[in-house]
């Protein structure tokens, strides 16, 4: 009985200690929360921009510090070019829905159009209250939409603060950058070195693993968006479409979310069909289709300078991450599923040869 004394404590010893662990774990995660989705995307933007840094450091005779300011001149025009067209875009619209507004009892709603009336099923019941909007005509419409006046503002002033949140967030992530550029050799042995110090050799290729996966889905991932989104935006210019950077917007964030571009060129597709543009619109669905396909083909040249990993990993951890953890799930989605089945494998890959080793060798 006397010799379970030592035992006891130790396991006590042992549980108080990974307590300790765990709690200042979590203390550290919540002071961090506020951060998180800009550190992620800094993170990523270092490891995928990396190589790139190094080249214009070589280029510029080992100067660090110009090769640094150099990619944040770049990022910050990437970056928040699609947030200052989204802003310019939001504040002209809210410009002209205001003189809209103004003007609206002096208005007068004409007939139906044939379109509209034509549509599938829903036909009649749209005719029907469209007759009834232009019965009452202007001072109707806004009768009806000062009844909503408080949630339109609200939504408004939601936006507004979305933006003016998403913009503080955009800074810091650069800021976050530049600090990782400025010290990402000693960043990236620090985090070598608890990795091999906490699972050995197996580890340290996690970590590694996890860093190429890191730049394929950078390069793979958010950078195809870019690219359509931009291939977009050059269609819906030479088409005559207004407010071109918000739907490049639109695009960039439906790439983003893997539906592809198609759904958002749809709206200025219709558009130019409604205005009578049969060309243009012709023209325009013919490049949407182009933009569309070209996904496929580039994400995956660009996936394969990360890590070779197959689209459907890619595409289940984008989808499932940003379901499971919003945003940063774009990017820890599909790096928490490279890594684990890498480490299947490997451990899948020791236990064949263990198996073969332990095999007798055959006799000459």
């Amino acid at each position: 009985m006397a010799a379970s004394g030592p035992d006891t404590r130790d396991l006590t010893r042992s549980i108080l200690v990974v307590l300790f662990i765990l709690g200042l774990t979590a203390g550290c995660l919540l002071i961090l929360r506020p951060f998180l989705t800009a550190l992620v995307g800094a993170t990523t933007i270092a490891i995928s921009t990396w190589p790139m840094l190094k080249g214009l450091e070589r280029r510029w005779g080992g100067r660090r510090g110009l090769a640094i300011a150099g990619m944040m001149v770049l990022l910050a025009i990437a970056i928040l070019a699609p947030v200052y067209f989204g802003a310019v875009a939001t504040v002209q619209g809210a410009g002209t829905l205001s003189e809209w507004a103004r003007e609206l009892p002096n208005r007068t709603l004409p007939a139906a159009p044939d379109w509209l009336v034509g549509v599938p099923l829903l036909g009649p019941r749209l005719e029907r209250a469209w007759g009834e909007l232009a019965t009452g005509g202007g001072e109707g419409i806004k009768a009806r939409l000062s009844a909503h006046t408080g949630e339109i503002l609200g939504w408004l002033m939601g936006r507004l603060g979305n933006l003016a949140g998403m913009l503080v967030e955009v800074l810091v992530t650069l800021g976050l950058t530049g600090f990782l550029y400025t010290r990402g050799e000693k960043v990236a042995a620090v985090l070598l070195r608890f990795a091999r110090r906490l699972a050995g050799s197996r580890g340290e290729q996690a970590a590694r693993l996890a860093a190429l996966a890191t730049r394929g889905v950078g390069l793979g991932v958010v950078l195809t968006p870019l690219i359509q989104s931009i291939l977009a935006g050059i269609g819906m210019a030479v088409a005559g479409v207004p407010r071109v950077g918000l739907l490049a917007l639109a695009v960039l964030l439906s790439c983003l979310a893997q539906v592809g571009p198609i759904p958002a060129l749809l709206i200025p597709v219709a558009w130019l069909y409604a205005h009578g543009s049969v060309l243009a619109a012709s023209g325009l669905l013919a490049w949407a289709i182009v933009v569309h396909v070209s996904g496929p083909i580039v994400r995956p040249l660009l996936i394969k300078r990360g890590v070779d990993l197959p689209m459907v990993l890619i595409v289940s951890g984008v989808i499932g991450g940003v379901v499971a953890f919003g945003a940063v799930g774009l990017f820890i989605g599909p790096v928490l599923l490279a890594v684990a089945t890498s480490l299947l494998e490997s451990w899948m890959a020791d236990d064949e040869a263990a198996e073969q080793a332990s095999l007798p060798r055959p006799l000459d």
